[in-house]
């Protein structure tokens, strides 16, 4: 369908953005029991990944980010390594 036809026609690249909006705020996924089964990192695990090589900085740069969701290391890395994730990796509409 021509994209003139927006104006009287629904859009499905739309109805699944606002799908995805309801399921996602930009932190926290909403689907309801998506974190029941995400257990807290070990003593273990906290301890290797607190070692992990990590620079914020070089991070951005090399991927052009101007922020990342936290400000802190510790809570980057524990969230890189800790935290379930909830992506889309494309989306492509004509």
């Amino acid at each position: 369908m021509h994209s003139s036809n927006a104006a009287i026609a629904p859009n499905s690249a739309w109805n699944i953005i606002l799908a995805l909006g309801r399921l996602y705020d930009g932190r926290t996924v909403k689907i309801p029991g998506f974190y029941d089964k995400v257990r807290p990192l070990t003593e273990t695990e906290k301890r290797i990944v607190s070692e992990y090589p990590f620079s914020k900085e070089e991070f951005m740069e090399s991927f052009g980010l101007k922020y990342l969701r936290y400000d802190n290391r510790e809570d980057l890395i524990k969230s890189l390594f800790g935290d379930p994730t909830f992506n889309v990796d494309g989306l492509i509409s004509g």
